[in-house]
């Protein structure tokens, strides 16, 4: 039976992540009876280095999300912690006033 599909990329052991290698594409474009064309090939390996390169963005919580590089403003992850940062200033000014 053939594979049904081809993963986003590869996860090792420790964790991390890289993109599917050639011969991941190679083996699984035999096994599917597929015959990619070179190009083919090629944009898949881009794809699946391209999340792998969001991944590695997105474990970082002061950048902002891929989705979100045209507005930033918008990102939610980033009003978030802009939200958590306020509150905890603000918490912080609180406690210094009423302590003195």
């Amino acid at each position: 039976m053939a594979p049904e599909m081809l993963g986003w990329c590869i996860f090792d052991p420790m964790g991390g992540a890289r993109p599917i290698a050639w011969s991941e594409i190679q083996a699984f474009s035999s096994a599917a009876g597929l015959d990619l064309e070179p190009w083919e090939a090629q944009q898949l390996r881009a794809m699946s280095a391209d999340y792998v390169s969001g991944l590695h963005l997105g474990s970082d919580p002061f950048v902002v999300s891929p989705a979100y590089e045209d507005c930033p403003e918008k990102d939610p992850g980033i009003k978030y912690e802009r939200q958590l940062i306020n509150d905890t200033l603000k918490a912080g000014f609180a406690a210094l006033k009423s302590a003195s």
